[in-house]
């Protein structure tokens, strides 16, 4: 990021861009600029280059083949190897999917943007009658997924993470944050993949604060989050019947980091609110006192 301006020296607009910014919520910053038509695109341009790769599918695909293949790139990699049975998001997917299957048949899950399968692949050995089916842009992520799946899992390569079948339950395990286009993805999932839109439901995990700013001193290219959800967006997207979860803690510069999990159907996919996004952003940079503009 750029050189720290003390909190007094900035307008309340470039203090919620910064904000947006830590955040990584590049699709606000992006409806800032263009809606909103206040003057902070001077302050953005130069974080904006860092995602160039949201432009274009190709783009996109290229950006996650390069970052992804280095991330996977050996067994030693933790999300390859850790055991993910006693982690919040697994578990509390693990637990909605078990009231799911109280309540009615589950023979088909898909696994939407499964990585290597570390959510997935623990799930199938948990419910062995039901089928797993992950999907993912990235070919390495999908190879160690059916190196390590038991029987009832299996992983497939696609370009534009489309499939064209149906599920029961479709888990998006730390994706939506990533998706150039996430209300569209979903609607298409719902519309074209799942069983009974009213029936069927999306169990899908979140990051919640400033996971990848904070790590952008020592490597400023690691970009990979377009946008950030809290509840209210949640809302906005799956309806007030969504069921939220959270888990985090503050870090030792006060901020909080953690995790949203959700289960929602499929029933009726809406739009983020914008407007009232920007008015949440406006009150919390009014009221911070700076801590989290302090970062580099």
């Amino acid at each position: 990021m750029n050189a720290v301006v003390q909190p007094e020296e900035m307008s309340l607009e470039r203090r919620v861009a910064q904000y947006a910014l830590m955040l990584s919520d590049i699709d606000f910053l992006r409806w800032m600029v263009d809606v909103t038509e206040l003057d902070v695109a001077y302050f953005i341009d130069s974080e904006l280059k860092f995602y160039e790769f949201t432009k274009s599918d190709e783009a996109y695909r290229e950006h996650y083949a390069l970052h992804e293949g280095k991330f996977y790139a050996g067994p030693v990699h933790g999300m390859i190897n850790s055991d993910w049975s006693k982690d919040f998001r697994y578990m509390r997917i693990r637990d909605h999917l078990r009231g799911i299957v109280r309540c009615q048949p589950v023979a088909r899950v898909l696994d939407y943007g499964c990585s290597t399968g570390h959510i997935s692949r623990q799930l199938a050995k948990e419910f062995p009658s039901v089928e797993f089916v992950g999907v993912d842009v990235v070919q390495d992520g999908v190879d160690w997924y059916n190196r390590l799946a038991p029987r009832n899992a299996r992983a497939m390569h696609v370009d534009k993470l489309t499939i064209l079948d149906k599920f029961d339950v479709i888990i998006c395990a730390e994706v939506l944050e990533h998706l150039i286009n996430p209300t569209m993805t979903l609607d298409i999932l719902a519309r074209e993949n799942m069983r009974d839109r009213a029936e069927s439901k999306f169990l899908v995990t979140l990051p919640y604060g400033p996971w990848e700013s904070r790590g952008w001193a020592s490597n400023p290219g690691a970009r990979e989050h377009v946008r950030h959800w809290a509840t209210p967006e949640l809302i906005d997207v799956f309806g007030e019947t969504v069921a939220c979860s959270f888990m985090g803690a503050p870090c030792e510069d006060g901020l909080v980091i953690g995790h949203t999990v959700a289960v929602a159907s499929g029933e009726c996919i809406g739009y983020v609110n914008m407007h009232a996004k920007y008015e949440r952003y406006r009150i919390q940079a009014a009221t911070e006192e700076g801590g989290w503009l302090h970062g580099s």
